[in-house]
């Protein structure tokens, strides 16, 4: 690990001791303008190889944004701009249950969507745009407003709404809290807006809520204090106590554990409560079903020089379980309205060219996921950042795909996270669908409104290389043919050029440059065996065309583009450079004269050498 640290700017450089204990290092830089800052390694703590990590470099005064570069598009095409998709929830439904676990959550990319166009045409957009609740202590605020009660805790195991302090006051037995692991002492904190005569509690733990069970509690609040034992139904009564305040301490905790599928890890679980009823307390009050956001609360877009605020309306069940929800754009003139009939307009127009960067950062309620620009004229999507509707795959593969669309009211976008490319051709009912390019790079089509059916893509070009190799095998197969019919007619000697040995010599150099000391110690091998024996040419064809027979059944059981492709393996490319080593070998037979241990005595020299001598 660094010991000290070299910071340098324009204006000079400064060497900083780190501390061993992970602090914060402040750095005192040179004043005055700089185009980079570059922090390396010093010196460092002990010996050997090691790293340098920077979990954050903060400079004060600058805030570091990072735009994405679609790819260049002709004329006006629909854009279709998409946020990470690597987000992953922490609580998922079951039936009237919320199932939650630390672990499956992911927070993914919550900068927001930050990319910039590059279009040759241009002209008037209208703007969709979609998001997803954004979990946090606003998100909660939103949730718990028209209440009538404030719920804390110490801690929370899971980011989430649906596992959000204010649960346990909710009525629902299907939702609950869990305090976070470590937590030494759990609590949970609940204020009202008047003094409440309370006699007793009720901790309620649900069997789906994977958590343990407290046993006793004590009641603190700045009117005195309880304490007591629960009773087998998690109930304890005691002396009334007049507070709006008050503060659940869960003690004598009966651990509870859960055991990892994959890694059959066992581990305990924090302690938590699905339902806290407080006796004599009036109730909380039920809040509307409909949320509906004002326009200075919800993402503000950016296109150009354009700023868009939104606003959103939607139920209360939609905004819990972290649903898609639609980003309406506010009337600029009704700004930090809350009635969404006349504060906001179901569109706005913006003008899009060649360079013009789009902006939508994440409030702190909401994620912007997908914004969507849709040209004035010609434009074919009705509401192309509706909520993602799940899909039926009935075949997926390499270049022969079958997806089964839902009936739609509307036209909507078919996305495919995968390289856009011209060749793959989507068709639905025998018509061809339009295509567009998503977030720059993604392959995706317009899906015009009507009944249900089934979108066929094709990877076209497929067809072409299908075709070149049932021609290559047509061709394999009439040499093969020649080869084996008798010929009808006496060939004649033709003079040929010989190969030189420069020309035998560089081929043999660019065979091992190419397939390495495994082509070098083929060369040797049909050198000494092969080299100079005419009489064994058609065995060498033969092991030629056997090693090229073999490579080829081999990649055509595992053919590119599959998993498997023999391609990759070594099999095939080493019976292909034994085919094309045979072949640099019959070369060697044309060469004037070889050196006398590379040419073997023929049966003429061994008789005449067996014969008496006629000499006196």
């Amino acid at each position: 690990h660094p010991s000290s640290v070299r910071v340098r700017t324009d204006r000079g450089t400064v060497i900083v001791p780190v501390p061993s204990n992970g602090n914060p290092v402040p750095v005192q830089v040179p004043a005055g303008n700089t185009a980079s800052i570059t922090v390396s390694t010093a010196a460092v703590r002990g010996s050997g190889l090691g790293y340098l990590g920077l979990s954050e470099v903060h400079v004060p005064g600058l805030s570091v944004t990072r735009t994405l570069d679609t790819t260049e598009a002709p004329g006006s095409p629909v854009i279709a701009l998409q946020g990470d998709q690597t987000a992953r929830r922490s609580c998922y439904q079951l039936l009237t249950q919320f199932l939650c676990a630390s672990t499956v959550g992911q927070a993914g990319e919550v900068t927001g969507i930050d990319r910039t166009l590059h279009l040759t045409g241009g002209g008037s957009y209208r703007l969709f745009a979609s998001a997803v609740p954004r979990p946090g202590k606003a998100l909660n605020a939103v949730l718990d407003q028209g209440t009538g009660v404030e719920v804390e805790a110490s801690s929370t195991d899971v980011d989430s709404p649906v596992a959000r302090p204010g649960t346990v006051l909710d009525g629902d037995l299907g939702t609950g809290w869990r305090a976070a692991a470590g937590d030494l002492d759990p609590t949970l904190t609940i204020t009202y807006p008047t003094r409440q005569t309370i006699s007793g509690l009720r901790l309620q733990v649900q069997t789906s809520l994977a958590a343990s069970r407290a046993r006793a509690v004590n009641v603190d609040s700045p009117d005195g204090s309880r304490s007591g034992t629960l009773d087998q139904n998690g109930h304890l009564r005691f002396a009334p106590l007049v507070t709006n305040r008050l503060t659940v301490h869960l003690k004598d905790v009966v651990p509870a554990t859960s055991l990892d599928p994959y890694t059959l890890n066992g581990s305990l679980l924090p302690v938590g409560v699905s339902e806290l009823t407080l006796d004599g307390a009036r109730k909380p009050s039920t809040p509307s079903f409909i949320v509906t956001i004002p326009c200075n609360a919800g993402p503000v877009i950016r296109v150009g020089d354009q700023l868009l605020s939104t606003t959103v309306r939607t139920d209360r069940a939609t905004l819990q379980q972290e649903g898609r929800l639609t980003l309406t754009v506010c009337d600029p003139s009704k700004v930090g309205s809350s009635a969404v009939g006349s504060g906001a307009v179901d569109v706005n127009t913006v003008d899009v060219g060649d360079g013009t960067r789009v902006l939508a950062p994440a409030s702190n309620i909401f994620r912007p996921v997908a914004l969507t620009l849709r040209p004035q004229v010609g434009d074919a999507l009705a509401n192309p950042a509706q909520p993602a509707t799940p899909i039926t795959l009935s075949q997926w593969g390499a270049t022969s795909r079958r997806v089964a669309v839902p009936a739609r009211d509307a036209a909507s976008l078919l996305e495919v996270h995968e390289n856009t490319n011209p060749g793959w051709v989507a068709t639905l009912a025998g018509h061809r669908l339009q295509s567009v390019q998503v977030d720059g790079w993604q392959q995706g089509w317009v899906v015009p409104a009507g009944a249900a059916g089934t979108v066929s893509l094709e990877f076209q070009p497929d067809r072409t290389f299908r075709a070149g190799l049932l021609a290559g095998g047509a061709a394999l197969a009439l040499l093969l043919l020649l080869l084996v019919l008798p010929g009808t007619s006496v060939a004649q000697p033709v003079a040929a050029r010989r190969p030189g040995r420069v020309t035998l010599v560089s081929l043999a150099v660019g065979l091992a440059l190419v397939g390495g000391w495994v082509a070098v110690a083929f060369c040797v091998l049909a050198t000494l065996l092969l080299a100079g024996q005419g009489r064994l040419s058609g065995l060498r064809a033969a092991l030629a065309s056997a090693c090229l027979l073999v490579a080829g059944l081999l990649l055509a059981d595992h053919p590119w583009p599959q998993a498997g492709y023999a391609g990759r393996s070594a099999l095939p490319q080493v019976l292909c450079l034994a085919a094309v080593v045979l072949v640099w070998s019959a070369m060697l037979t044309a060469l004037p004269s070889l050196p006398s241990f590379l040419r073997l005595p023929n049966r003429r020299s061994f008789r005449r050498s067996a014969g008496r001598s006629t000499s006196t």
